[in-house]
């Protein structure tokens, strides 16, 4: 039997996110994320450059005038720089349970923008479905004991929450946005590896790049970034309902890697709480 091809693109993407905790924690083990992401911001737009090249894409850019290169700016701060960075120091100051977790709460923000920004309707199936995620956000959070809320680990806890409302942001933003798809992403890289750089230079001092530091930032750039980027686009050209409900086993597997590659413990109160934040998901988007 064939294989549909577009559920191939997809596994290969699912499997390089589902990479994306270790990566984070193994990065924080040598560097802070403003010395490693830079690189991998810079590796992604190298290798979407390629990309939109190959496809004779490059030519747009000259159609651009300066109100589309804020717009691109302020995307990319917003859907690269400030998630990419808000998701490594998650997994500095928080668990790795509580940062995949919670960082996965953007179904949630999406259904509160959609309404905001989209002025689409305010639905009780888009009401139950925030109030699953949330009450799993709890879960998560507090373990199951809700009266130690104010004893849990409040600063990497909302970094990764920050991290779930940008990236939701992001994506209500980004049905807004014309442009193509593979060209502004690679603005978006652009930009943020320019600020993510001069960052760098003027707070922060260049990182020592050991052999395997190296690597993680290179699987983070080229893998988790560029490469499941562009995959993840030919995948939905494929049933896009069925594909796009596939990367809801995206945290699951995070998890289940920093497991085998960490050793970290999990606890099964979390567990279920991803299980309310991802079918929070689920439901929402089998409301589309």
């Amino acid at each position: 039997m064939k294989i549909d091809k577009h559920y191939i693109y997809a596994f290969i993407t699912i499997s390089l996110w589902s990479m994306s905790s270790v990566t984070f924690v193994r990065l924080n083990a040598y560097m802070t994320g403003a010395q490693a992401l830079p690189f991998a911001f810079l590796l992604a737009f190298v290798f979407l450059a390629l990309v939109n090249w190959k496809q004779g894409k490059l030519s747009q850019i000259k159609s651009y005038k300066l109100k589309d290169f804020v717009i691109m700016a302020a995307m990319g701060s917003l859907g690269v720089l400030a998630y990419n960075m808000l998701n490594m120091y998650a997994y500095r100051y928080a668990t790795g349970m509580e940062a995949a977790a919670l960082s996965f709460t953007w179904p949630i923000w999406i259904a509160i923008f959609s309404v905001i920004i989209l002025r689409e309707k305010m639905t009780l199936r888009k009401v139950i479905v925030m109030l699953i995620s949330f009450f799993g956000m709890l879960l998560v959070v507090t373990r199951g004991n809700f009266s130690e809320f104010a004893n849990a680990n409040l600063f990497g806890i909302s970094l990764a929450l920050l991290c779930g409302f940008s990236y939701g942001l992001f994506g209500v933003l980004t049905k807004k946005v014309t442009y193509d798809k593979s060209v502004a992403m690679m603005m978006y890289f652009a930009w943020a590896a320019i600020v993510a750089f001069v960052y760098l230079f003027a707070f922060d001092e260049m990182p020592q790049f050991a052999l395997t530091a190296s690597l993680w930032i290179l699987l983070r750039g080229i893998g988790q970034l560029g490469i499941a980027y562009t995959l993840w686009t030919m995948a939905l050209m494929g049933d896009t309902v069925k594909i796009a409900t596939l990367s809801l086993i995206t945290p699951f597997l995070q998890l289940l890697m920093l497991v085998i590659f960490t050793g970290e413990v999990l606890g099964i109160i979390p567990v279920i709480g991803l299980v309310f934040i991802v079918g929070g998901a689920f439901l929402g988007s089998r409301s589309k």
